[in-house]
């Protein structure tokens, strides 16, 4: 399965996690599709901008993902009342 991630504001950075730790800006930054790996529980997000982050923490069960490949009909999960643009499973 697939993970897509996108940012509503431009000239953001997006950088995650699989291993339950904070993601900051020496983490891996999504560049491209990311591939759930085998024995992750949360795909962990958060967003920099000139080296500063500038979004909240995004935790985001691998359990949820899922149930967005299941829908396929939106390119938006809502998940804690916060909407995540272009994260969908494939």
């Amino acid at each position: 399965m697939q993970v897509y991630m996108g940012t509503e504001i431009n000239e953001l950075d997006v950088y995650y996690t699989w291993d339950n730790s904070f993601p900051d800006n020496h983490y891996p930054k999504y560049t491209s599709q990311l591939m759930i790996l085998k024995d992750a529980f949360e795909l962990r997000v958060i967003t920099y901008r000139d080296g500063k982050p500038i979004g909240m923490l995004l935790p985001i069960p691998v359990t949820e993902l899922k149930k967005g490949r299941e829908r396929n009909k939106s390119k938006l999960i809502n998940y804690e009342n916060r909407v995540i643009s272009n994260i969908n499973g494939k």
